[in-house]
């Protein structure tokens, strides 16, 4: 009676640990190529590259980049958002798949971009 109890708790772990792992690598991501974007000056396609290269082929990411185009020292803001499911499917309820999680980071410019322009909505290739 009290297996079929311990085995949903389990599985309920693992779909939040698996969910929380996945906020990490969205966080990480926004911080490097936010990092990036405000101090290699790379044009946008180069940030949203770094920003990619922390996920997988087949995920569904969404990057927006603002306030790129100031001048030095002002703020630059990168939103990275990944659309992702929990492993196991008894979280359903709880989670409402699919998840979207994001995370934005903002920087200071500290070197002049290159040619730059907002993004909204990219993704990755």
């Amino acid at each position: 009676m009290v297996i079929p109890f311990l085995i949903l708790l389990v599985l309920g772990i693992v779909d939040t640990a698996f969910l929380v792992t996945e906020q990490l690598e969205v966080r990480a991501a926004a911080r490097e190529g936010g990092r990036h974007a405000a101090t290699i000056a790379g044009d946008t396609n180069f940030v949203v590259g770094r920003v990619c290269e922390h996920f997988d082929s087949g995920d569904i990411v969404s990057i927006s980049l603002s306030g790129a185009s100031g001048a030095l020292g002002d703020e630059l803001e990168l939103t990275v958002a990944k659309q992702t499911e929990p492993i196991t499917g008894l979280t359903d309820v709880f989670f409402n798949p699919p998840v979207t999680l994001s995370s934005t980071a903002t920087f200071r410019i500290e070197r002049l971009p290159v040619p730059w322009s907002d993004a909204v909505g990219e993704g990755c290739p």
